[in-house]
């Protein structure tokens, strides 16, 4: 399915991946959910209009039993413009259930030479979201979901992620000198550029900063030990003040860590922030 995904949107090829979508499936994009075939072709096609038949730089596969992840990085022709699309998915081998896609819509926009306004007001509107006033400072004793409780990791990769979750549900910061390799390759959604993991250790810092009472939470992982490839779906909700206003938001997230020797030698970190600002109406972008 990870050839039919990419060539989705390098070559245009609809026919291949129209095999693995079922009448029932439900993609998610933009924090927007298309149904069935018709409602999904046309997400195809705009997205096709917006960043396809660009080529393809490099991509990162997990291939799990029922989920599976896939996160790839295309390019303009000339080289100056790339885009970075993560995909988290269920299937059952040969068809797809139901696709999570996560867009960097910052790196869309200057792909497409538009400002950020610009590309805001042509993305679809958000589905509807409640988000929880559940704060989890009030209830102490309670248990938060960690790695383990939602998948069977090997060893060494099990004690790997759970450093890495330890570095976003509690903070802990001593986490990336020991955790990260001095080398590794790190993409944080919206950066436009290379990043060391020091500077998503300073990413980390300013989110927190910009956040009160944030809480991350885990929704679903997925691995791959032959590739040492895990893909993890998750979000942070925290309080933003936003130009003088209190809002409650929801980040989705989707990381991708490539683990070598029980370190992290790379980490995709993706974040679709245009359909954040759009969700929430924000007036200062957290990025």
């Amino acid at each position: 399915m990870f050839k039919q995904l990419i060539e989705l949107y390098t070559h245009g090829d609809l026919d291949k991946i129209r095999g693995n979508i079922l009448h029932s499936t439900a993609w998610r994009q933009h924090d927007f959910t298309s149904y069935g075939n018709s409602q999904i072709e046309k997400q195809w096609l705009k997205s096709i209009e917006q960043f396809g038949f660009n080529q393809l730089e490099s991509s990162l596969t997990v291939s799990g039993d029922n989920y599976s992840a896939l996160c790839f990085e295309l390019s303009n022709k000339n080289n100056e413009g790339h885009i970075n699309i993560s995909l988290f998915f269920e299937h059952n081998e040969s068809h797809i259930k139901r696709v999570n896609c996560i867009v960097d819509t910052i790196s869309l926009a200057q792909l497409m030479n538009v400002n950020n306004e610009e590309l805001i007001n042509i993305l679809p509107i958000p589905d509807p979201l409640l988000v929880s006033q559940f704060d989890h400072q009030l209830h102490p004793q309670s248990n938060h979901a960690k790695p383990k409780d939602l998948v069977s990791l090997p060893s060494e990769m099990a004690a790997a992620v759970d450093r890495w979750w330890n570095i976003w549900q509690a903070s802990q910061l001593a986490g990336f000198d020991t955790l990260y390799e001095k080398s590794a390759h790190v993409n944080i959604a919206g950066s436009g550029a290379k990043n060391s993991y020091e500077q998503l250790r300073n990413f980390r810092i300013k989110l927190s900063n910009a956040l009160g009472r944030s809480y991350c939470q885990l929704e679903n992982i997925c691995f791959d030990p032959t590739e040492k490839t895990v893909a993890v779906s998750w979000q942070i909700d925290g309080d933003y003040l936003d130009n003088g206003i209190m809002k409650r938001i929801r980040i989705p997230v989707m990381s991708f860590l490539t683990i070598e020797d029980g370190k992290i030698s790379g980490e995709k970190f993706q974040v679709d922030w245009l359909s954040l600002s759009k969700r929430f109406q924000l007036q200062t972008p957290l990025l």
